[in-house]
């Protein structure tokens, strides 16, 4: 059985406002956890029908700080969620009628080679960064690959690197492979509206396991840079990254770069290991053999 992945996780300040916004963009749950003794506490799975996972963790008193506003795109760990939709001004209004933010001043739009791309960033009832963007035609192929059936297409999540090189041979080794590379350091500044930056220069290097997409992030100007408010759990939007192995002792002695373990060491509880990327993102793998799933 090979690596994949398993879900991403968002830490939410109110379940309910969490469900109805993602609902939104095509996903419905799938089950919930009822423990609050649980680490992460109340957990709520949604799936959509591509079969990504978001699982939304709750606490009682979860203590968020970042106030709902967008995660900058230079704090190092994981940055946004992004979709490709064939109803790009539906979706939008989907998103303000769902407790989401439209961040206009994010918003670029341009015609090449006979097609036009327009993205913007919006953001969830908490903050988190969702991008949503389409072309016209919609789904030409290549990474605007649409979906029979589905309009509103999980295309991938973001993570802002501090070493392009380490982060890729480690997500390597959870099984992904190297797609397309879009480069914006020359000229420099060409997507400061969404970055929200000056004179900005970065490296878009997407990762492909199977259907699932990463996108490692990295910026040359200005330098990524650790965010406590934005690291600590229970303090921000993004929570963690799970993914199913068919080994712990192989996977954990595969990842280069990977730290202690998040929850105080790395040690395998319940067929689990819970460690950092070379970026601090939480990665939680989960031992699954052969016919589990």
């Amino acid at each position: 059985m090979p690596i994949s992945l398993a879900y991403r996780g968002l830490y939410v300040s109110d379940p309910a406002a969490s469900t109805h916004f993602y609902e939104g963009l095509g996903f419905a749950v799938l089950h919930e956890d009822e423990r609050l003794d649980a680490p992460q506490g109340k957990v709520k799975t949604l799936r959509n029908r591509q079969g990504v996972t978001l699982r939304l963790n709750h606490l009682p008193a979860p203590g968020l700080r970042t106030g709902g506003k967008r995660r900058p795109m230079t704090a190092l760990g994981p940055t946004h969620l992004n979709f490709y939709v064939a109803d790009y001004d539906e979706t939008l209004a989907t998103v303000r009628a769902r407790g989401g933010d439209v961040a206009t001043e994010t918003r670029i739009a341009y015609t090449q080679d006979g097609s036009s791309t327009d993205m913007i960033y919006c953001t969830d009832p908490d903050g988190i960064r969702v991008e949503v963007w389409t072309t016209v035609p919609y789904g030409p192929g290549g990474f605007s690959t649409a979906i029979p059936g589905v309009s509103r297409k999980f295309s991938h999540s973001g993570i802002c690197v501090r070493d392009l090189d380490q982060s890729i041979a480690f997500y390597e080794a959870l099984g992904f492979v190297r797609a397309e590379v879009f480069d914006y350091r020359d000229p420099p500044g060409q997507l400061d509206p969404m970055f929200e930056e000056t004179g900005s220069s970065a490296i878009a290097q997407m990762m492909r396991n199977g259907d699932d997409v990463i996108e490692l992030l990295h910026f040359l100007n200005p330098a990524p840079l650790y965010r406590e408010e934005y690291a600590v759990p229970g303090n921000a939007g993004f929570f963690d990254i799970g993914f199913h192995v068919p080994s712990l002792a192989e996977a954990r002695a595969a990842l280069p770069g990977a730290t202690q373990g998040w929850s105080g060491d790395d040690r395998v509880e319940s067929g689990s290991l819970r460690i950092l990327d070379p970026n601090g993102v939480r990665i939680e793998l989960v031992e699954v053999k052969k016919g589990d799933l």
